[in-house]
């Protein structure tokens, strides 16, 4: 994860408490080495991994267990201006002045996310797991797994041209998808997706981090997410209220920006832009078909109303506009259930002797049969009922002329659809 300044968003390096870009102030971080307790547990926070507008991420370690975690502080700041302070001891958070009920808001609204998704210790591989939450210090803490990739952002940049090629990307998105699908399922919007909260593991997956975002600040969604890459609804609660529409807005931007190797542009720019009549002003790079490239206009509309409703919807819509992806999704058949053959001829030199002992065997029966339809005295009555078949001999568990099951033969053979 990088740092990033609450007021311009641009990347913040070193130790320095000051944006390099902006000048604004960057908020304390907790001494290294404070421990959190909650019911018996101990988690030691560590250097800080990241900042932003919501607060603090620092790694951690589980005293009890050695096991390294992300930690996420509320510590919110909107602009230049913190609205949250430490107390004298270095520790203790509380509001600025005239910020009380703001932060009171804000710190409820970030423990009930923090529960929901402490409660994500199953999720799939593509989205980090849920540890615990806790109330210290006057502030919410979000426990997560430590995750050993590193930001996309930063897989990007190390590309020799700055970019991604729609080849390596688009498969690496599809579990990503299927992950937030899973998380819109748990009633969770993560609204903060961006190619610094997205990790790029070791095995060259994806994973979805960074479940810190509050829901609301002050009445606005604005203050806690990254320039460029919020939708509009996050910058004004006169479009309405975030939802899983919300993340596709999202992913769709940090995806042009593996394309692209820059930000997009900002939901609101574009609006003011065709607010006053001129084109939507989204760059789309000329690597994506005119097909997909339409897939990501509906992706990032402006208006909520105009854009795939669920992840899911953007999936399929990706798929079908990417033809060798859909090559890649297609499912792969299945071995013939009896062993690895594939064809008829196959399977006929993988059972051959059965398939003679079972042909001999059936005729046996079938010239037992006429020998005893000709001797019954009858010629002109039908084969006689089961219970005046030869002794020993089934012929009513199969069709005529094969036995449910013979002596010799090898069991769960399947042939003409009846298993022997």
């Amino acid at each position: 994860m990088n740092n990033f300044c609450p007021k311009c968003g641009k990347p913040v390096t070193g130790d320095r408490p000051v944006c390099q870009s902006c000048g604004a102030n960057l908020p304390p971080a907790l001494p290294t080495g404070t421990v959190l307790r909650k019911n018996g547990a101990a988690y030691r926070v560590g250097a800080v991994l990241g900042q932003g507008g919501f607060g603090i991420t620092y790694k951690g370690v589980d005293e009890r267990t050695g096991r390294s975690l992300a930690i996420k502080e509320f510590f919110p700041a909107k602009g230049n201006h913190f609205w949250a302070m430490r107390d004298t001891d270095g520790v203790t958070a509380c509001a600025t002045n005239g910020r009380d009920n703001e932060y009171d808001r804000g710190r409820m609204s970030f423990l009930k996310e923090a529960k929901a998704v402490a409660k994500l210790d199953d999720s799939p591989q593509s989205i980090v797991k849920g540890v615990d939450y806790l109330e210290a210090n006057g502030t919410a803490y979000l426990v997560l797994e430590f995750l050993p990739g590193q930001p996309l952002y930063k897989t990007v940049r190390a590309r020799p041209e700055g970019k991604m090629t729609p080849q390596e990307l688009f498969p690496k998105l599809l579990p990503l998808m299927d992950g937030i699908t899973w998380i819109h399922n748990k009633g969770i919007v993560h609204r903060d997706i961006c190619p610094d909260n997205i990790m790029f593991m070791p095995n060259g997956e994806l994973c979805l981090t960074d479940f810190g975002s509050a829901r609301e600040m002050g009445g606005k969604m604005t203050e806690f997410f990254k320039p460029r890459y919020a939708p509009i609804e996050q910058e004004t609660t006169v479009v309405g209220p975030a939802g899983p529409y919300s993340d596709v807005y999202t992913l769709a931007a940090s995806a042009v920006y593996c394309l692209t190797g820059q930000d997009p542009q900002a939901s609101t720019s574009r609006l003011s832009v065709t607010h006053g009549g001129g084109p939507d002003p989204l760059y789309l790079p000329d690597c994506l078909s005119e097909e997909q490239k339409e897939v990501f206009r509906k992706a990032m509309a402006i208006r909520p109303k105009d854009r795939y409703q669920t992840m899911a919807e953007f999936k399929k819509e990706l798929i079908a506009a990417t033809p060798w992806l859909r090559e890649k999704t297609k499912p792969t058949p299945g071995p013939v259930p009896d062993g690895p053959a594939t064809d008829a001829g196959s399977y006929f030199e993988t059972h051959k002797s059965q398939l003679l002992a079972l042909i001999l065997v059936a005729a046996i029966i079938l010239i037992i049969l006429v020998i005893a339809i000709a001797t019954s005295g009858d010629m002109g009555r039908m084969a006689p009922p089961v219970e005046a078949a030869q002794p020993g001999v089934s012929v009513t568990a199969a069709p005529v002329g094969i036995p449910a099951r013979l002596p010799g033969l090898t069991p769960g053979l399947t042939v003409a659809g009846t298993r022997l």
